[in-house]
């Protein structure tokens, strides 16, 4: 859901093209890759962390006592531990990792291209718009007394998808005018921007969310095995917790940025209880826009936002042992622009994707079920200010910096298809509003397909270590793409994506202008980038000793492979490699 603010359209169309499908799906032409039967079935195995408690220092605002006991909602049945509620979650490896909002594609020409995940928006005033207890008439589905009318073209497309090995994620917002917090204070006049208002109780948001984790729970009518709680939190525009531009009355209301994050994760511990009461392996996130640091919080402004980075601190406070995760869209930095950069800080964009994840590796060292992201919505315009042949650059060069990040496990791609004037010029899409498809569209449907592997998937199940090098600058090491102005040096090193025997992670730290690899998850003060892969101990066949190297005086780091470290002192073995040639 995006920045088309200026745009003012009725209900139904601009929730259409603010990517809030319904799952409805019409048959698309073909972009030209054969559609035959790619799409493979996903092994599913059971699995999850335990919990862990939470830091008393996990709170952004002073004074308050973090409670690491916030209990689960006592009137909700609870699994009791180890026992597994519903199916287990899917185990999906990184080939997996492509997916999208599908709009009205086709499922049948997507699923067999190889996309493996879908994302659908289903805002709960569609399904209650009017508060009705039971009985229910036909067409509704009766929950914990009450009634939800089911939406026939979402509720086909969940069984659809589902029956097509294709996991279904459900970004769940859109409050009703019976629900919302009183004094919302949307930026526009526009009516349709009330529905992100916030609800005013948090049990009635939970029983929409336990309704669909119990109708969708992987039975007659398919599963939703991702639940992402409502949307981009830390910005009031997608979260509107009655602060910021008041439209009615003029003026600006200013946040209280304690009670913002409260709310919000009230909101959340109760739909995470309700959820995971019919679906304990389910996984339940948080969602942030790619607003990042916390220098960009600013609570007085007619848009208000939280830094997620400051944002996930409080909230990580208020949730007791939950088991969250992220969800995170790291679009570039201009809206309309596809360019990105490992140094877009303060942002977090395909650029420098690993920060998320670096971050919470570093933030909760204790808590392994945050180190797994998820990209539950991003995108690259080909409109103006852009090209579709920049957008068809873009996108492969996004995929590779994601498949270069270790714990990130999707990619779910906005969108399949333009909305033309709906996206305020922006043309997000891999379709034409036309129908017809643009050249992203041909890459993607077969980047991921064996035989025709490319953007990164051909590298797998490794990630590549790259070393450049900039004048005034100094070295950069990464896994992901190098900054604008470095040239590489050699052809790079393999490490592991994925956790192998005898190796340990190594990660990405940025000082000043350059950056730096060690085996400190924490970066040991410095900016964390990100993981780069698994590295081995010990040598084994066909692998080659890489060091950490500092230049004298310490202004400058770098990797080799050569134990005199090149002129730079040696600083230690980081360990063992295979050559990338």
């Amino acid at each position: 859901m995006r920045h088309f603010i200026a745009v003012l359209a009725p209900l139904a169309t601009l929730a259409s093209g603010l990517g809030c499908s319904t799952g409805q799906s019409n048959t698309a032409r073909d972009g030209g890759d054969d559609p035959g039967a790619d799409a493979q079935a996903i092994d599913a195995r059971g699995g999850g962390d335990a919990d862990v408690a939470p830091d008393a220092n996990d709170l952004a605002d002073a004074g308050v006592v973090a409670d690491a006991n916030v209990p689960p909602d006592a009137n909700v049945p609870q699994p009791d531990a180890g026992v597994v509620i519903g199916p287990t979650y899917p185990v999906l490896d990184a080939y997996a990792i492509k997916g999208i909002t599908p709009d009205d594609g086709d499922p049948a020409t997507l699923a067999g291209h190889r996309t493996l995940r879908i994302k659908l928006d289903l805002p709960w005033y569609v399904w209650e718009a009017n508060r009705a207890p039971a009985p229910c008439a036909s067409g509704y589905q009766p929950y914990d007394g009450y009634c939800f009318r089911i939406d026939a073209a979402t509720d086909r497309a969940i069984k659809d998808w589902t029956n097509r090995g294709v996991l279904v994620s459900a970004a769940i917002w859109g409050v009703p005018t019976w629900a919302r917090v009183a004094g919302c204070s949307p930026y526009t006049a526009d009516p349709w921007f009330q529905n992100f208002c916030a609800p005013r109780e948090a049990a009635d948001f939970a029983r929409f969310t336990g309704m669909l984790a119990s109708r969708y729970n992987g039975g007659a009518n398919g599963r939703i095995a991702d639940f992402i709680i409502h949307n981009e939190v830390n910005h009031n525009i997608w979260f509107d917790v009655g602060c910021g531009q008041n439209a009615s009355g003029g003026g600006i209301t200013p946040c209280d940025k304690a009670a913002w994050i409260q709310r919000y994760a009230d909101n959340f511990n109760a739909a995470y209880d309700r959820i995971k009461s019919h679906q304990s392996e389910a996984k339940v996130f948080v969602p942030f826009d790619q607003n990042f640091d916390s220098s960009l919080t600013n609570l007085t402004t007619s848009w208000p936002l939280i830094g997620a980075e400051e944002f996930i601190d409080g909230f990580a406070a208020r949730v007791g042992t939950r088991q969250w995760q992220v969800a995170f869209h790291p679009y570039p930095k201009g809206w309309s622009l596809p360019n990105f950069d490992p140094k877009d800080l303060p942002q977090v964009t395909f650029g420098n994707v690993g920060v998320i994840v670096g971050h919470l590796m570093a933030r909760f060292p204790t808590r392994p079920h945050a180190w797994e992201v998820q990209l539950t919505e991003q995108g690259i315009n080909s409109g103006a200010g852009s090209s579709e042949a920049q957008q068809d650059a873009g996108l492969c060069k996004a995929h590779r910096n994601v498949l270069g990040t270790p714990n990130i496990t999707s990619f779910i791609l906005y969108r399949y298809k333009d909305f033309g004037a709906l996206e305020n010029g922006a043309a997000m899409g891999l379709v034409r509003a036309d129908n017809t498809f643009k050249p992203s569209w041909s890459r993607w449907a077969r980047m991921n397909k064996p035989g025709t592997y490319e953007c990164g998937f051909e590298d797998l199940p490794y990630t590549i270590l790259k070393r450049g090098y900039k004048g005034g600058d100094g070295h950069w090491a990464s896994s992901r793409m190098l900054p604008s102005g470095f040239n590489a040096e050699g052809t790079g090193w393999k490490l592991h994506r994925e956790r192998q025997p005898g190796t340990v992670m190594l990660f990405e730290c940025a000082r000043g202008a350059h950056n730096l690899l060690t085996r400190d998850q924490s970066c040991a003060g410095d900016q964390p980038m990100g993981p780069v892969g698994w590295i081995y101990t010990s040598q084994v066949a066909g692998t080659v000793p890489l060091y950490a190297c500092v230049s004298a005086g310490g202004l400058d780091h770098m990797v080799s492979t050569d134990p005199a470290c090149e002129a730079y002192d040696p600083v230690g073995l980081l360990g063992y490699a295979l050559p990338n040639n």
